[in-house]
């Protein structure tokens, strides 16, 4: 069974109400929405602490959300409704622009680069 499979026939469906960052979606031991969101924020303040002008970051496509919700300044109890769904493999860029001070999505989940692969499914 690929692992996709396995994974939605333990998948217990998420809650239109209620405490949704909570909510345990998975396996036995799976992270929340929630600690993952707390694990996240962070994350992105280290990345954004280093002295670079540039930087990819890679990762699953819930994480990368999450980063999103992170870098436009979405509060992280907020992060219970929105979502950002994005392709394996697809780009999103990140720009802060310095004049305004504000933190922008240039792109969101471009893909023309994986034409003529696969359709890669949303995450």
């Amino acid at each position: 069974m690929p692992p996709q499979a396995w994974l939605a026939e333990r998948r217990i469906p998420l809650p239109e109400f209620g405490d949704r960052l909570s909510h345990h979606d998975g396996p036995a031991g799976a992270e929340t929405r929630l600690a993952l969101v707390e694990r996240l924020y962070p994350a992105l303040d280290d990345i954004l602490s280093r002295p670079v002008a540039n930087q990819i970051v890679v990762s699953h496509g819930s994480a990368s959300s999450y980063l999103i919700a992170a870098w436009i300044g979405m509060p992280m109890t907020s992060t219970d409704r929105g979502f950002f769904p994005l392709t394996a493999g697809g780009i999103t860029t990140l720009f802060r622009n310095d004049t305004h001070f504000s933190h922008q999505v240039v792109s969101l989940n471009e893909t023309q680069h994986l034409q003529g692969l696969e359709e890669p499914p949303l995450v």
